[in-house]
């Protein structure tokens, strides 16, 4: 069954610790729709696996590696897709003395 894994992100660009799962009730063929996903909100068909951990500020987290997301210290977030994120890393390596 489909399953989604938020994780924190190391500072090579891996998943380390898992903070969230849930996984589709019933579809069995292959990843769900969802039209939007809201952390620690298990959204109507999904049940979680494991409950949300609490979010730490300036740490990246994924989404089954194919987005990402950073809270900020006032509970801002902001969104990236994967290829915008690893740009990220590349430019901000490539500016460092």
């Amino acid at each position: 069954m489909p399953l989604i894994t938020a994780s924190e992100v190391t500072i090579e660009g891996t998943n380390g610790r898992i903070v969230w799962q849930i996984q589709h009730a019933t579809d069995r063929s292959g990843p769900a729709a969802l039209a939007s996903l809201v952390y620690g909100e298990v959204p109507n068909g999904w049940v979680e696996v494991m409950k949300a951990l609490k979010l730490r500020p300036c740490v990246y987290y994924s989404i089954n590696e194919e987005y990402y997301f950073i809270r900020d210290d006032n509970y801002c977030y902001s969104v990236l897709p994967r290829e915008e994120y690893f740009g990220r890393r590349r430019a901000a390596r490539e500016i460092r003395p």
